[in-house]
């Protein structure tokens, strides 16, 4: 179980700067989808 969370922290940790560089880039959509989806 303890690998299923870590993965779960690790998903959240790239969602995360991938919705930084998509705000950062301006691009609208992709903030929403990357933003919204894991927060």
């Amino acid at each position: 179980m303890s690998s299923i969370r870590r993965f779960n922290g690790i998903v959240l940790v790239v969602s995360t700067i991938l919705c930084n560089l998509a705000a950062d880039s301006g691009e609208t959509v992709g903030v929403e989808v990357l933003c919204g989806t894991f927060r």
